[in-house]
């Protein structure tokens, strides 16, 4: 039987610029008692961890799987990239798949990319570089597959958090909100779907709330790999 992606967590260190922490899709790979070893399905914005990354995880204190150890980076060269006000995010990382990227992930002008095996750290650089020069980037970083060890990570924090994280309280309730039924985004699952991110996600809360779909869509983006509307 072929086995599904699941959500695992990755805990951040404390820092005035990182939230808590992410959640990444990731596949089984085994596990006993508690632990597992996943193989990463989608990339990083926030530390170096790419697709195809092996890691070890542990149940929290609220039983989701949280990353306690990077058992092997993947075979690919990831990279972030700042784009400049103005640029269009998208057509840059589309541009880039005839340069050697496998795709990219886009959130809030930012774009985490992977390339394809064997393209080289320095044939990276290369495109990025041009990029920079030409004005349509701010920043870029370029990450190989050995800055991602375990080693090397200063912004993860590896110690199993054991404590039951808060429950999440919201007055949000989806299927109320015309804003899905005018983007044709009411049929129930994917209200369902809405309201169960409400009730696990504080900021996301937070921002329906609030009427701030700009930063809901660009959550949603994030979980589902590309934009839902």
């Amino acid at each position: 039987m072929t086995q599904e992606n699941v959500k695992i967590r990755v805990r951040f260190v404390e820092l005035a610029d990182m939230p808590a922490g992410e959640t990444m899709w990731a596949l089984p790979m085994g596990g006993h008692e508690g632990s597992g070893t996943f193989e990463l399905r989608n990339t990083s914005f926030y530390v170096p961890l790419a697709v195809r990354d092996v890691v070890r995880t542990e149940l929290d204190g609220h039983g989701i799987p949280q990353v306690t150890g990077i058992l092997c980076p993947g075979p690919f060269v990831m990279s972030w990239a700042a784009c400049s006000p103005g640029q269009d995010a998208a057509a840059i990382g589309d541009r880039w798949l005839n340069e050697g990227a496998n795709w990219s992930e886009g959130a809030h002008g930012m774009l985490s990319t992977v390339w394809n095996e064997g393209v080289s750290p320095e044939q990276v650089r290369g495109v990025l570089n041009e990029d920079l020069r030409r004005g349509r980037l701010s920043l870029v970083r370029v990450i190989p597959p050995h800055e991602r060890v375990g080693s090397a990570q200063d912004r993860i924090d590896f110690r199993l958090d054991r404590e039951p994280r808060p429950s999440v309280t919201t007055s949000y309730w989806a299927a109320a909100d015309p804003f899905w039924r005018a983007h044709g985004l009411d049929h129930p699952d994917f209200l369902a779907y809405v309201q169960a991110l409400a009730g696990e996600d504080q900021v996301i809360a937070t921002a329906l709330e609030a009427g701030d779909y700009e930063a809901v869509r660009a959550a949603l983006a994030f979980l589902n790999d590309g934009p839902l509307w």
